[in-house]
């Protein structure tokens, strides 16, 4: 399923204040990104992007899924978060 329309603009704002601010390549603590495989709000190549801003950071691909996986695969959102922790 895949919801909403995409809105580049928020997104792309978002990835670019996060670039300048320097906030995710401060992160050092464990971080887990996870994206709807088809999410068009905020695609894969973005949450790529974050996942090289973030040392040791994980990306983990909901299938099936847009921006709200939560409610689209919550059995994959919930397999994701027990898995994490142990990686």
């Amino acid at each position: 399923m895949k919801t909403g329309r995409a809105s580049g603009r928020s997104s792309s704002a978002f990835s670019c204040a996060a670039k300048r601010s320097g906030v995710l390549q401060a992160l050092r603590r464990p971080t887990l990104l996870l994206c709807g495989r088809q999410d068009a709000w905020s695609p894969l190549a973005r949450h790529e992007e974050m996942q090289a801003m973030v040392a040791g950071s994980r990306l983990v691909l909901a299938e099936d899924s847009g921006h709200m996986s939560p409610m689209e695969q919550p059995q994959a959102v919930n397999a994701a978060l027990r898995e994490w922790p142990r990686d």
